[in-house]
């Protein structure tokens, strides 16, 4: 490839080639997703919550309530949207239930007890303050003998409402969302792998002719060392650097060496190496996972064959080391 006969460098370009096919193949099937999501039917039916009286309301349940008469209403939050706590009637029982003015305000008409209007959502679990205010606006002017304590109502309710304003989820529902992950995550391959894919031709192409001779006769050498999952090898004068890009990092250019860590709550996570040289670039080698002690021993590995080679370099991070770097750089 471009002047190199060395597996690795075609192997390696494959590798981000592959990245752009994943990203293409997430892309269709995610389209493929979309569309079949979006012309199938994806109705869900609701059950009734009259028949689950008797023996337990259940929570996450699509159900419905056939409302014959006037709700009253008992609790009002105000918030991005507003909404209201009703108690509810049906012929036989009395619910809990959250909607919104609209749906109240469809309910209210003459002839509800000869025509009762079906209203779904989904069942949810009475929050405690909600619990203590409809038990106080129920008891409201009734005799003792007739008010009703926490324990009559959580075995009445069961601690269940119905939420006008929740939809379950459907099938479509479920193609739809899974459709926008494969293609955000496709994008992404397909970005990444283009973008590393230039860069890695654009490096092998600032190279002379026997700039490319000496690396590829190098790499091809017995004492050469690829690390696999690093995407690095190291050979006599070289640091050959193939994870996100080609870069060639000659040893005596090396100015400074450091290990960097990635933490998450405490807990290293990942490692790379980061080395700068002579003209005042950053480069990122060997970023690797430090779950593993085999992994952490093939970073180490990596980390003292270079601190090796790199005869001249600064080594370890420090105020000092920056600052000499940074010296070193200008002069």
């Amino acid at each position: 490839m471009n002047g190199f006969t060395n597996e690795t460098v075609t192997k390696e370009y494959r590798r981000l080639r592959n990245m752009v096919f994943i990203g293409l193949f997430l892309v269709a099937v995610s389209i493929m997703f979309i569309v079949y999501g979006i012309f199938r039917e994806g109705n869900v039916e609701s059950i009734s919550l009259a028949d689950q009286m008797e023996s337990g309301l259940q929570t996450d349940e699509y159900a419905y309530i056939d409302v014959s008469a006037e709700p009253l209403g008992f609790a009002y939050f105000e918030g991005e949207e507003d909404y209201y706590f009703y108690y509810v009637f049906d012929e036989d029982y009395m619910y809990i239930m959250r909607m919104r003015d609209n749906t109240y305000e469809s309910l209210l008409t003459d002839d509800i007890a000869e025509n009762p209007i079906r209203i779904s959502g989904m069942t949810k679990t009475i929050p405690e303050d909600i619990k203590e205010i409809a038990i106080e606006v129920y008891n409201e002017d009734l005799e003792e003998e007739y008010q009703i304590t926490a324990s009559d109502f959580t075995n009445y309710f069961n601690n269940v409402y119905l939420d006008a304003e929740a939809l379950p989820l459907t099938d479509t529902d479920v193609f739809i969302i899974l459709g926008v992950v494969a293609i955000v995550v496709g994008a992404v391959f397909l970005l990444c792998g283009a973008i590393m894919i230039v860069r890695y031709k654009k490096n092998i192409k600032k190279l002379t002719e026997e700039d490319i001779h000496k690396i590829d006769e190098e790499l091809n050498d017995k004492d050469t060392f690829f690390y696999k999952n690093a995407h690095v090898s190291l050979t006599k004068n070289y640091i050959v650097n193939f994870g996100n890009t080609f870069d060639v990092i000659s040893y005596k250019d090396i100015v400074w060496i450091y290990p960097y860590e990635i933490r998450q709550r405490g807990v290293k996570t990942s490692q790379s190496i980061q080395i700068m040289t002579k003209d005042g670039k950053m480069h990122g080698v060997a970023s690797l996972s430090t779950h593993t002690k085999k992994v952490r021993e093939v970073f180490e590995e990596i980390y003292e064959t270079i601190v090796k080679k790199s005869t001249n370099a600064l080594v370890g991070y420090s105020k000092e080391n920056k600052k000499l770097a940074k010296e070193k750089v200008n002069k």
